[in-house]
């Protein structure tokens, strides 16, 4: 199911900081472990409670809003190219950065209720486990509006031309 998305993760260009945080690595190792047969429900477990460690930690609401706000402060071949002020909005360096934001978006708009019936799926009917599962905290509303990156790349253009880009832009 998530076979795809694990591709287009593997194939980010610009963005690939991102997937060296703690957050990130952790959803995308539930990915991975939800695809694995043999990927145990503990180290499923075990993995969505570090996102939630991760995202109490840094006052986070949810997981969009974190990777967004990772997004917006990394430090790429793109943010710096519009610190410079010398992004071509038709160029293909800025065509890559939105589609690197459109895989990120997509990771981080996963439903914890999708992630939650598959990892119900692995537990093959124990309802101890079903209820624990049901128990663990959401870290992603229900319902997370889609960003239309052809239009917020060139907000997110202006914004790296006015802040800078990286850590502290």
């Amino acid at each position: 199911m998530y076979e795809t998305l694990l591709l287009k993760i593997a194939g980010l260009c610009l963005y690939r900081n991102i997937l060296r945080d703690r957050c990130v690595q952790s959803l995308v190792t539930i990915l991975k472990l939800l695809q694995d047969e043999k990927g145990g429900i503990d180290s499923i477990i075990e993995a969505w409670s570090g996102i939630y460690t991760v995202l109490l930690e840094k006052k986070a609401s949810c997981i969009h809003d974190y990777v967004m706000e990772l997004s917006m402060h990394d430090e790429n071949a793109f943010t710096l190219c519009c610190e410079r002020q010398q992004a071509d909005l038709e160029g293909p360096l800025v065509k890559q950065a939105v589609s690197d934001l459109k895989v990120l978006d997509k990771l981080a708009s996963i439903r914890c209720s999708e992630l939650k019936k598959k990892m119900k799926e692995k537990a093959r009917g124990n309802l101890g486990v079903y209820r624990f599962i049901d128990s663990l905290p959401d870290w992603n509303p229900e319902d997370i509006p889609a960003i239309q990156w052809e239009r917020e790349i060139q907000c997110r253009v202006r914004w790296h031309e006015k802040n800078g880009a990286g850590l502290f832009s």
